[in-house]
């Protein structure tokens, strides 16, 4: 009996000690992607179609959650610049429609004015020390 307190102490000390204590404010972008990495977007919906549900609960469109991102919480999420297909940065109409929730969710309202087109959106993620800016890391096809 003796032994298996000696066996399980030395069991917890080894855990405690094989522990390695993270740097608050680590940040680690290097694997961060969205799957599937782009969004199509509908100009208009169907109302005599599965559009119907949408329309009915007011669903706006949803990426995935971003994917690959390491660091001390509390992380943060926030769009830094969406271009069209062009380069050009968008005006601030088109981004205003444009959000953000969660763990990255980039969300697009049903009843949107976006015009038809490619944008390619920048993310800023930062903590309490880091901030990184994924360029073009996710792309919304409106048609």
């Amino acid at each position: 009996m003796k032994n298996q307190y000696l066996f399980i102490i030395c069991l917890i000390l080894l855990t405690f000690s094989s522990c390695e204590k993270i740097k608050i404010g680590f940040l680690d972008t290097e694997n961060a992607a969205y799957t599937p990495d782009s969004l199509v977007v509908k100009t208009m919906l169907d109302p005599y179609t599965s559009d119907s549900i949408q329309i009915n609960l007011q669903k706006p469109y949803q990426s995935s959650p971003i994917q690959g991102i390491d660091g001390t919480p509390v992380i943060h999420y926030k769009i830094n610049t969406i271009r069209d297909e062009y380069g050009k940065n968008v005006s601030e109409d088109i981004l205003s429609q444009f959000g953000i929730v969660r763990k990255a969710v980039i969300e697009i309202a049903y009843n949107h004015s976006i015009p038809i087109g490619e944008y390619f959106i920048d993310i800023l993620v930062y903590n309490e020390d880091n901030s990184i800016i994924l360029p073009e890391i996710f792309k919304v096809v409106v048609k």
